[in-house]
C-alpha cells in the first residue's frame, strides 16, 4: 500500500465594484513525480463594504495543471453565484464544494518540476467590493503512473 499525502491551499482575491477580475496562483510544485489521486474544493465570497441595491456576483475556480483559465488540465472544478434585488424583492445563494477522487491505480501524474495551479475568476456586478475565497486541499502518491 502506498503512503497517500496532501497538500493544502488557501487563497483570497478581491473583485472591485462592476469589474471582471481573475488571477492565476501556483498552489505545488512537484519535487519529484508524483501521482494526484484527489482533490477537495471550497468556494465562499463575501461583501466587504456597501454594495447598494441590486447585484449579481459570478465566481469560478478550478485546480489545474495549466497556467490559465480553459478547458484542458481541469482537475476540480466550483462555480458560485449571489443575485438579489431591492424590486421586487428577492435574494439567491448558489455556494459549492467539490469532491473529486480518482479510483484506485488511476490519478494525473506530475512530472518533478511540473505545477498546480489555482485559477479564480469572478465578475462583480454590484456597487461594492467583494472577496472571494478559496479553501483546497489534493491528494498524492510519490511514484510514476502505469500503463
Amino acid at each position: 500500500m502506498k503512503r497517500v499525502f496532501m497538500g493544502g491551499h488557501c487563497e483570497t482575491m478581491d473583485c472591485l465594484a462592476n469589474l471582471t477580475t481573475g488571477g492565476n496562483f501556483v498552489i505545488f510544485v512537484a519535487q519529484e513525480d508524483v501521482i494526484l489521486i484527489g482533490s477537495v474544493m471550497s468556494g465562499k465570497m463575501i461583501a466587504t463594504g456597501a454594495i447598494a441595491n441590486d447585484g449579481f456576483i459570478d465566481m469560478d475556480m478550478f485546480i489545474a495543471t495549466q497556467p490559465e483559465a480553459c478547458t484542458y488540465g481541469i482537475i476540480n472544478a466550483i462555480h458560485t453565484t449571489a443575485w438579489w434585488n431591492t424590486t421586487p424583492a428577492g435574494v439567491g445563494f448558489n455556494g459549492n464544494n467539490s469532491t473529486v477522487m480518482f479510483p484506485k491505480d488511476h490519478g494525473i501524474t506530475l512530472k518533478e518540476g511540473e505545477v498546480l495551479y489555482l485559477n479564480m475568476q469572478a465578475r462583480n456586478d454590484t456597487a461594492g467590493m467583494i472577496r472571494m475565497t478559496c479553501d483546497l486541499g489534493f491528494f498524492y502518491v510519490k511514484g510514476k503512473a502505469t500503463g
